[in-house]
């Protein structure tokens, strides 16, 4: 009986101390390694420069632009304070815990740790600049076609009116 206590405690003190980590710590750790924060920080900076970009398409007047500013700085900060938020970092590393198996995050965790892995986290975040810019261009290609769309529904639903 005291042997299987002893094998069993010196188990636990071997996952717990010998340097293997849980889920929930490889989960955080890969968060920390992603930089979400700045990630988020970049995709909402990115999110505000579109808006801002569709509201001059609004022609407004001069005069109407610092209260323009003034609601998307606000929203910008709004966005911040949710995306930085101690909770949204608990539930990214949950989602990571139900996507990825243990050996799974072991695995992009070792490879964020890498000489590779390090060189891809610095260059994401001008990478998703780059890339949301391509969209953007795709998305405003279309966008006369999507206002006829939106006219033709506008149409459509006045007949319930």
């Amino acid at each position: 009986m005291k042997n299987i206590l002893f094998v069993s405690v010196f188990l636990l003190s071997v996952n717990t101390f010998g340097g293997e980590l849980t889920p929930l710590q490889l989960a955080t750790k890969l968060i920390e390694q992603l930089n979400v924060d700045v990630q988020s920080e970049v995709m909402a900076k990115n999110m505000r420069d579109i808006q801002a970009r569709q509201i001059a398409q609004l022609n407004l007047p001069a005069e109407a632009m610092p209260a323009v500013n003034e609601y998307l700085d606000k929203q910008l900060s709004l966005l911040f304070s949710v995306l930085k938020s101690d909770q949204m970092r608990v539930d990214y590393a949950k989602a990571y815990m139900n996507v990825y198996s243990h050996q799974e995050l072991e695995d992009i965790v070792a490879f964020y740790d890498s000489p590779a892995g390090k060189k891809m986290l610095e260059k994401t975040p001008e990478l998703n600049t780059a890339i949301l810019k391509v969209a953007e261009g795709y998305v405003m290609r279309i966008q006369p076609e999507v206002l006829k769309l939106q006219e033709e529904l506008k149409v459509k639903l006045s007949a319930y009116q």
